[in-house]
C-alpha cells in the first residue's frame, strides 16, 4: 500500500520558476497557485529580490506569506510587514569587501540605513 504525501505549503522562487524567462507571469501558473490557494495550500515566495520587487506579485496573486526575500536576508508578511531580518555582521561584510577588491571582483552594496 502506498503511502498518501499531504503537502502542506508550497515554496517557489520567482524568476524563472513563478515568472517565466521573460518576466511575465503565465495564465497555467496564475490558475495553479489558485487551486492551490483553493486547496488550503500556502506558495510562498522565496526570493533574492528586494520585498518592493515582488510586491505587486504577491498582491496580484493574493498570497498570505510569510515571504522570504533579499536572498534569505528578511522574511515579510503577505501584506508587506517585516517579520525578521538577519543582517551581516559589519565587520564580516567588511571584510568581505576587502576580501572582493584585493581579488577585483565585481562589488555591490547596499547598506541598510
Amino acid at each position: 500500500m502506498r503511502r498518501r504525501i499531504m503537502i502542506r505549503l508550497v515554496a517557489t522562487d520567482v524568476d524563472g520558476t513563478l515568472l517565466d524567462h521573460h518576466g511575465v507571469l503565465p495564465e497555467g501558473r496564475i490558475e495553479a497557485v489558485g487551486a492551490l490557494a483553493a486547496a488550503g495550500i500556502p506558495v510562498v515566495l522565496a526570493t533574492g529580490r528586494l520585498w518592493t520587487s515582488v510586491r505587486a506579485l504577491v498582491e496580484s496573486l493574493e498570497l498570505e506569506g510569510p515571504h522570504v526575500a533579499c536572498n534569505g536576508s528578511v522574511v515579510f508578511s503577505g501584506g508587506g510587514t517585516l517579520l525578521t531580518r538577519h543582517l551581516l555582521d559589519p565587520a564580516a561584510a567588511d571584510e568581505i569587501s576587502s576580501a572582493l577588491v584585493a581579488a577585483r571582483a565585481a562589488t555591490a552594496a547596499r547598506v541598510p540605513a
